[in-house]
């Protein structure tokens, strides 16, 4: 169990030293730079995941629309059959 909790949180520091790595003046690593650096990456994934559901969004609206089209066109098959 140790071995898994170990291999678990292994990539957590890996992945911190890429945001971390940019220094200050002395080559140390800055707790600002940092929070600029994660920053950066959650607001980079929250334009990722708006520009997704803007996707998603338009895609939906055109097949709303189309269900619409088929609605009206059903319908006035039904009123023309009915009247006949």
């Amino acid at each position: 169990m140790k071995i898994g909790y170990r291999l678990a949180i292994a990539p957590i520091p890996k992945m911190h030293q890429r945001f971390v790595l940019a220094t200050n003046a002395t080559h140390r690593p800055s707790a600002l730079t940092a929070g600029a650096a994660c920053s950066q990456v959650a607001l980079a994934a929250i334009q990722g995941l708006n520009q997704k559901l803007e996707e998603l969004t338009k895609a939906k609206d055109a097949a709303i629309a189309e269900l619409r089209r088929a609605l009206v066109e059903f319908t006035q098959l039904v009123k023309a059959q009915n009247s006949e």
